[in-house]
């Protein structure tokens, strides 16, 4: 039996390609009918030719790169090598297969709509026959380069896993391999054993370099070290300090005074403050390789010279960049003047004891120091850096409490700067530990990841804050990006300032993504193994019979947002530019507008969905058996919305109709797709579901006949002259401007009481909205009218229930007070009872 545990990668991928490959081998031994050697067509046999080219070529570079695993002395950067050249091949390897699955599906879609072949004795027309075949053909090959480019496309990931597995083991075995410990008298007695062959072999280095210096240093050469040293100087020093003013200047005069001024000075100063320095020693190096004064042993001490100048140039310019420790209103963090002075000065402190030691560890490789040495130097420098972070750590614990009110607190208030600092003060005391028990290349490598994640945080601090104020400056309501992107696309300020932060969060978010990329890399993790869930998302994967990809999934997202954006601008079109020209009514315009808007979401929505490839068919089962379940919840919703669309299409009651439900009354404003929205006359707002409209009794004042009626009501004495009551009513009505001429105005006599005549006034108005204003103007005028024409309108007659009230209550107060009297005691006569009164 076997054993899969003992079984490598790469066995086990000539497995599976084997098992792959078999059911073409058995293919191959079998006669094929005269049905199946019929040949692909034309296009498919291109497509397939193609395929197989770029698979030739594939396999061409693949094949090497899998037996150079073979070796087992390979290092850590070989195997990453190896790795680099992978990955392109799996990603074109991926992008045939990509391309090859449509042909596929295409040809499947016709075969179904074809049907099987017939049963045996059954007949079937010869074109149906021959589609068949041809499509079988066609099949058959773009399977079998499919096939073969699946086998290629696991060979590549097989070869990519064995050389991660082998970089990651080597990686382990080297970082947790135990020497002695640094506190161990053996170790110190070898390295001064062989302390006197060092110095040696660094004089021999340093007289090879003098002897050198003299046989190349011509006038030529000499010129050209002198040009590139006078070069450096320039750049490093003046040119430096001109850089760093001229930023300054352009960013007062320029910039506007927000925070972007702020965040945009400090990456300019932390550019400057790097570049300047670096190429200073860039042109040093180049002179000393254009004089020839360099020998190849000396050279890798030289450029590691060059990176601690640039190393130590970064840090400086990060935290003067950020901190600004000598002016206070250019500084991003709150923090008081002496806290940023102080961690500068640790950054700085930091930052050269890191370069001592990688200038110590590169000069032990020129000189070829003994193991023993290297472990010391190794060692004492993973202490000092741990020495260092306590110290930066104390000096943060000290400046934590601000002295004053005015002081503001340090960025270390932060809880996740607080975090940090929890984790720095685990590191340092695993540095100690691991240098106590001898894991010394553990210490150095934790000691260094330390400094490395420290910088990453302040670049996400630097340039977080610089998207931020960068969207947020630039996109806001007043900013130069939001005028010109209103004058030109036509978007709401509000919508401008939304996409801001929209694309400040994403960017946010690719930039921490990149960190903890940059992060993880030093620990064998690569962007290979980052973002493999990343390729298999691009390319795609299936589900249900259906193959997902972050491309169609983006692609379905345009297709969404363009429908939507083409509908919204198709409605305003609409509103603004054909409806307003016709004779619509607004409220049928209103109701036009909506409802292509619905439309324009749903086939927007159902064309996105295309796009994926879910089929609308499975989508209504789904929703099917959704609604089951949760049918209880939406059903007011749904009753809401399809409400809503009657509403729009039958128009019962429509925008600006006057409408009483109950005790409420006003005017419609708006009908969405839940709700109504009424605006009362107390400029108050009712939102009534639109299931309310429809089950529930609703007066439309203005629904089918928008005249409104006045009516007037009075009484005139017996003794009145009718007619001329009735002329001054009709002229009255007939005088002012809003009453309508058809229906005419008319006086209608009521009842004719015992001393005056009840008589109504009836007018008609252009709109019931007009009613209330022109009743109690012509009000107005009939008064005074009555008083020209002495017309003498009855006052009211006293109420009789009211005088019998008053009457009944007197008599009550006349009884009470005589019963009082004759109750009242007089002498010995003795208090007449109740029933002797």
């Amino acid at each position: 039996m076997v054993n899969r545990a003992s079984m490598s990668p790469m066995f086990r991928s000539r497995l599976l390609v084997l098992a792959l490959l078999l059911p073409l081998g058995l293919g191959w031994g079998v006669p094929v009918s005269a049905q199946e050697a019929q040949q692909p067509s034309p296009a498919i046999s291109t497509v397939v030719a193609e395929a197989n080219t770029d698979l030739d070529r594939v396999k061409a570079a693949l094949d090497p790169i899998e037996a150079s695993l073979s070796r087992e002395d390979l290092s850590e950067t070989e195997l990453a090598d190896i790795r680099g050249r992978v990955e392109p091949l799996r990603t074109q390897l991926e992008a045939i297969i990509v391309r090859l699955q449509p042909q596929i599906d295409n040809i499947n879609r016709r075969l179904a709509e074809l049907g099987p072949a017939p049963a045996d004795g059954a007949t079937e027309g010869a074109e149906a026959v021959e589609e068949r075949t041809a499509q079988n053909a066609d099949l058959r090959a773009v399977d079998e380069a499919m096939r073969r480019a699946r086998v290629l496309l696991l060979q590549a990931a097989e070869t990519s896993e064995t050389a991660a597995e082998r970089r990651r083991a080597k990686f382990t075995t080297e970082l947790f391999a135990r020497h002695s410990s640094l506190l161990s008298p053996d170790l110190w007695l070898a390295t001064a054993e062989g302390f006197s062959r060092d110095i040696t072999s660094a004089s021999f280095i340093i007289r090879d370099v003098a002897a050198r210096f003299r046989d190349r240093m011509t006038p030529v050469n000499g010129a050209i070290l002198g040009f590139s040293l006078v070069f450096a100087l320039l750049l490093g020093g003046p040119g430096r300090k001109w850089a760093n003013a001229m930023g300054q200047r352009y960013a007062v005069q320029q910039v506007p005074p927000h925070r972007l001024r702020r965040s945009a000075h400090a990456v300019w100063v932390l550019v400057v403050t790097l570049i300047a320095p670096t190429v200073a020693a860039l042109a040093v190096l180049y002179g000393l390789r254009l004089a020839q004064i360099l020998t190849p042993r000396l050279e890798p001490l030289v450029v590691t010279l060059v990176f601690v100048v640039a190393f130590t140039a970064f840090v400086d310019g990060l935290a003067k960049g950020i901190l600004a420790p000598e002016k206070a209103s250019w500084r991003l963090p709150q923090m008081s003047d002496d806290l940023a002075s102080g961690i500068r000065i640790q950054a700085g402190l930091v930052s050269i004891v890191y370069s001592l030691g990688l200038i110590i560890s590169s000069l032990n490789l020129v000189v070829m120091t003994r193991p023993e040495a290297t472990l010391v130097t190794d060692g004492l420098f993973a202490l000092a850096n741990a020495v260092t972070f306590a110290i930066a750590l104390r000096v943060l614990r000290a400046n934590d409490e601000p002295e004053g009110e005015e002081q503001p607190a340090g960025p270390e208030a932060h809880p996740i700067l607080g975090l940090f600092r929890i984790l720095v003060w685990i590191a340092i005391a695993a540095i100690l530990g691991a240098l106590i028990i001898g894991y010394i290349a553990f210490a150095k490598f934790l000691a260094h990841q330390v400094i490395w994640i420290s910088i990453i945080g302040a670049l996400l601090y630097l340039f977080s804050a610089l998207i931020d104020d960068l969207f947020t400056i630039g996109f806001s309501s007043g900013g130069s990006m939001c005028r010109w992107i209103h004058s030109t696309v036509g978007l709401k300020p509000r919508s401008v300032e939304l996409i801001g932060t929209l694309l400040s969060g994403f960017l946010r978010v690719l930039l921490f993504a990149m960190a903890a990329l940059i992060i993880l890399a030093p620990w064998g993790i690569g962007s290979y193994d980052a973002f493999g869930w990343l390729r298999g998302l691009t390319f795609g994967f299936a589900v249900g019979g259906v193959r997902i990809s972050l491309s169609t999934i983006l692609f379905a997202v345009v297709i969404l947002i363009l429908g939507i954006l083409a509908t919204r601008g198709i409605q305003r079109w609409l509103e603004t530019q054909v409806l307003p020209k016709t004779r619509v009514e607004p409220s049928l315009q209103n109701s036009i507008s909506t409802g292509i808007g619905y439309l324009g979401v749903i086939l927007a929505g159902v064309f996105a969905l295309g796009t994926v490839g879910l089929n609308l068919q499975n989508v209504a089962i789904v929703a099917g058996a959704l609604s089951v379940g949760i049918g209880l919840g939406l059903q007011s919703i749904v009753n809401n919305f399809v409400s809503g669309l009657i509403l729009l299409a039958e128009r019962p009651v429509k925008v600006g109709d006057w409408v009483a439900l109950g005790t409420s009354e006003g005017n419609i404003r708006k009908i969405s797709v839940r709700a109504t929205e009424i605006e009362l006359f107390d400029r108050s707002t009712l939102i009534v579901p639109n299931s309310e409209l429809m089950t529930k009794a609703v007066v439309n004042k203005t629904h089918a006949n928008p005249l409104g009626r006045v009516k007037i009501t009075f009484s005139v004495p017996a003794d009145s002259d009718l007619d001329l009551v009735r002329s001054a009513l009709l002229e009255s009505a007939k005088a002012h401007s809003e009453v309508m001429g058809d229906p005419a105005p008319s006086v209608l006599l009521d009842a004719i009481g015992s001393g005056a005549f009840d008589m109504t006034l009836l007018a008609y108005v252009a709109t019931p909205r007009r009613s209330a204003s022109v009743k109690s103007d012509l009000q107005f005028v009939i008064i005074r009218r009555f008083k020209e024409e002495k017309i003498v309108l009855p006052v009211a007659a006293p109420d009789e229930k009211a005088e019998s009230i008053k009457e009944v209550a007197r008599a009550i107060e006349q009884l009470s007070a005589r019963i009082e009297t004759m109750s009242a005691p007089t002498g010995n006569t003795r208090p007449a009872s109740p029933k002797e009164s």
